[in-house]
């Protein structure tokens, strides 16, 4: 079921040790009370192959420690630089299986203590439902897998309680936000290679956080450096400096809103943050397969009275973007009220 890891590693290799009551003749077998282990991978169940239909069937029940979707469906790669997923597996049978692992990998997103209800017939793997863990929250997920002229995927996904940072820094490889956050997710995609797929994929979805924390700004230092700039531009001195305001993190109530990705692009115009003392807007625009985004943050504080809303930005590669404030802007506002 495959060594688990980067979620694109070869069938295994190594020690291979059965057992289990078999019985079957020309029109299939039976295998009862399995007990394997692959590569220090134990897996129990039971198994039937019907073979009187137009395609064999395969019914049973499965438990296992770990399962890779690269164990049945392999990247073909030369070079290890990656490729098209093999999708010979899914035109070979139908099938009728439920799954139980420790931990399920899909090419990189892990499941833990996985159970899913799987079909397979003419082709078209559904996994309905996918249930389990998933960056520390409750998954529930759904999705249908075609191999025709190449391969297309669509499907659904659910998660309650699952850790921001966990998440995004297997997604994208930063930590920007932390604590509890829900979201549900709609995506279909289509292509012979997986990173083809990021760059074809479209759907919706919404996130709410609450409780947690943003990196890259602080907003009770944001109000005191704003403040200072408007006394100091009052009695015609230098302007105050708001570096110190660009970095740390801020304490949010509730942080959310929904999101598209089409093309392999993210969209997330109207996301909203509460948190004391002051509101925000945030607009999010992401190349995923880029990996460069650009994010504006309108502050609008509540203390001290008659401060006028700022605005934030950061822009670049997501790992290492420019960092700026609209200073300007602000000043202008606060000159005409």
């Amino acid at each position: 079921f495959g060594p688990g890891g980067d979620g694109a590693a070869a069938r295994p290799a190594g020690a291979v040790a059965a057992r289990a009551r078999v019985l079957g003749d020309a029109t299939g077998w039976r295998a009862r009370d399995i007990d394997a282990t692959l590569a220090g991978n134990r897996i129990a169940g039971d198994l039937a192959l019907d073979m009187t239909a137009a395609r064999p069937k395969l019914t049973g029940a499965l438990a296992a420690d770990r399962a890779a979707a690269a164990f049945f469906l392999p990247v073909r790669s030369e070079d290890g630089a990656g490729g098209a997923v093999d999708l010979s597996a899914l035109r070979a049978v139908d099938a009728e299986l439920s799954l139980r692992a420790r931990t399920l990998d899909l090419y990189g997103l892990v499941f833990e203590d996985a159970e899913a209800a799987l079909s397979l017939a003419d082709g078209v793997l559904n996994a309905d439902p996918l249930n389990g863990r998933l960056f520390g929250g409750v998954a529930s997920a759904s999705g249908a897998l075609a191999a025709r002229s190449g391969m297309r995927l669509e499907g659904a996904l659910d998660v309650v309680g699952m850790d921001a940072a966990e998440a995004l820094q297997a997604l994208a490889g930063v930590g920007s936000v932390t604590g509890p956050v829900d979201a549900r997710f709609r995506f279909s995609t289509a292509g012979e290679e997986p990173e083809r797929m990021l760059l074809a994929l479209d759907g919706q979805g919404a996130f709410r956080g609450a409780g947690g924390a943003i990196d890259g700004f602080d907003l009770s230092a944001l109000s005191a450096a704003l403040a200072a700039a408007l006394a100091a531009a009052r009695d015609g001195e230098g302007a105050a400096d708001f570096s110190a305001a660009t970095v740390g993190r801020t304490a949010f109530r509730e942080l959310g809103g929904a999101f598209e990705i089409a093309g392999g692009r993210l969209r997330a115009p109207d996301l909203r943050l509460s948190a004391d003392g002051a509101e925000a807007d945030i607009g999010v625009e992401a190349n995923l397969a880029a990996r460069r985004h650009r994010v504006t943050t309108t502050v609008r504080f509540a203390a001290p009275e008659g401060l006028p809303p700022l605005t934030l930005y950061r822009d670049g590669p997501i790992d290492s973007p420019r960092r700026g404030i609209d200073t300007a802007a602000a000043m202008n506002t606060a000159r005409a009220e």
